[in-house]
């Protein structure tokens, strides 16, 4: 659907002769631009492979946070990650937004916000984001936009399938990317190992205490190390460490906070399996190739379950407890399937301040029966 410039060239009077199309003597240059948490930056970076698979010679760069950019870390096919500041003073915000003024021929804006849409527009000569029917006080951003589309129906990447379609002329499968760096020396664990994400941003994803405890016990009875990732945080070390009490360090690995995310993909490359819960790292290991369980509570899994390496048919269903898609195993409390009945990330089922029972009363009997299939 064509935007408020048919032509798919927006004058800009007071830079207009920066315009001058210089693109017949240079390779495709296309910015996507994803400016929300970790997760959703590495999902945005997986439309690079298949713009690299229509234009072997496309240059593709992604725009996000500076907090994001670690997630990108060895991503195949990204010419540069530009960072910006996640609440930029408006001056700063407008000379980012000018100097790159026409640099690209398509900018992907992957959400409908205001900063994510002026981004777009003022990066590239044609932008395409998802159509707003209903943000009736947004309408004016949707002008600015070259083309609008609608998602298709399923996963994250399913949906944004329907993104490339201007650019690259037709509809593409798209399947996950993942970083990639060398593991220090330390981390190069030779005999067999489990990887474990015990911490999500909101804590209302995580698992009980109890039963990361009772994984590892089975774990480490079949000679088995759990090896646990994550961040750096106080808060997430205060947790792990409430995990990982008395168990001996032969039995139990904490990478957490010593790992870039590039790092933390070798590492679950080289394991067992991996266990996690909704949070950027789970969509990581799907991407690895490696079996993955990964335990979601809250969040709608058709459209934010860890996609699998390759042969993802379309979204998760959202009424089974158990969910297989390639090497990705999802589970779920049977017993919370419908109820998503979350507020700013608590339960209202609970009195104050108690995590939801759709998590906390997982068993982890049916996580360790999964698990122990793929060792």
């Amino acid at each position: 659907m064509e935007g408020l410039f048919p032509t798919g060239e927006r004058p800009f009077f007071l830079l207009f002769l920066l315009t001058l199309d210089m693109t017949a003597s240079r390779p495709l240059r296309v910015l996507i631009v994803s400016t929300r948490y970790l997760g959703d930056c590495l999902l945005a970076a997986s439309l690079v492979n298949p713009i690299r698979e229509r234009y072997p010679d496309a240059e593709v760069d992604v725009l996000t946070f500076h907090r994001n950019c670690g997630i990108l870390e060895g991503v195949p096919g990204i010419r540069r990650v530009i960072g910006v500041e996640e609440r930029p003073k408006k001056w700063r915000q407008f000379l980012d937004m000018s100097a790159m003024w026409n640099t690209y021929d398509w900018a992907i804006i992957t959400q409908q916000s205001t900063r994510t849409i002026l981004y777009g527009y003022f990066a590239a000569r044609r932008q395409v984001v998802y159509a707003s029917a209903n943000d009736h006080r947004g309408w004016w951003k949707q002008k600015l936009v070259t083309h609008k589309v609608n998602p298709y129906p399923g996963h994250w990447l399913d949906q944004a399938e329907a993104l490339l379609e201007p650019v690259l002329g037709g509809r593409y499968h798209i399947d996950p990317s993942c970083p990639d760096a060398e593991l220090p020396e330390a981390f190069r664990i030779r005999d067999p190992y489990v990887v474990f994400q015990v911490c999500s941003r909101y804590e209302d994803k995580e698992w009980s205490t109890a039963g990361w405890r009772a994984l590892i016990e089975k774990l480490n009875a079949r000679g088995l190390c759990a090896v646990i990732v994550g961040g750096g945080s106080a808060a997430e070390l205060e947790r792990i460490g409430r995990v990982t009490e008395g168990f001996a360090e032969a039995n139990v690995c904490v990478a957490a906070g010593k790992l870039s995310f590039g790092q933390t993909a070798r590492l679950i490359r080289g394991a067992r399996a991996f266990v996690g819960v909704d949070t950027a790292t789970s969509h990581v290991a799907g991407a690895t190739g490696v079996p993955v369980v990964a335990l979601f509570g809250p969040t709608n899994v058709t459209v934010w379950g860890p996609s699998p390496k390759e042969g993802r048919q379309g979204g998760y269903a959202s009424d089974k407890p158990r969910l297989v898609q390639g090497n990705v195993t999802i589970l779920r409390h049977p017993d919370y399937l419908g109820c998503h009945a979350c507020d700013r990330h608590r339960c209202p089922k609970n009195v104050p301040d108690t995590l939801g029972r759709c998590m906390q009363d997982l068993a982890w009997q049916d996580v360790w029966a999964e698990l122990e299939k793929n060792l």
